[in-house]
């Protein structure tokens, strides 16, 4: 993504080519939000996981089972949001890559107008 472009660049006073400019500036704004995204609920999701996998293990590891079972079911909303983030960051990580690659390529821009 490093060569993507990401300057936003001044709209010229030609309507045609003013048009054009508002789209690709848009389009850079729009990549920008969902890597920004995408990396906000990487971040969410790992921490999540691993602090998760990390109690769970401790506490079947000093053989707490049925205490780990009740904490297991109270956590549900943050499995559930953990998950849902992950699913997030796969959304916004794709859609990042479509953008960038209309960006970087003008063959292809014409499917974007």
């Amino acid at each position: 993504f490093s060569a993507t472009p990401k300057k936003l660049m001044p709209v010229p006073d030609d309507s045609d080519l003013a048009k054009k400019v508002r789209f690709e500036n848009c389009l850079k704004i729009i990549f920008g939000l969902c890597m920004s995204i995408s990396v906000a609920l990487g971040l969410y999701t790992t921490t999540i996981f691993t602090i998760m996998s990390i109690y769970s293990k401790t506490a079947l590891g000093m053989g707490l089972q049925s205490d780990y079972y009740k904490w297991f079911d109270a956590c549900w909303t943050y499995r559930k949001w953990g998950f849902l983030s992950f699913l997030g960051t796969i959304l916004t990580f794709n859609a990042s890559w479509i953008l960038s690659l209309i960006l970087i390529y003008d063959d292809i821009r014409w499917l974007a107008l």
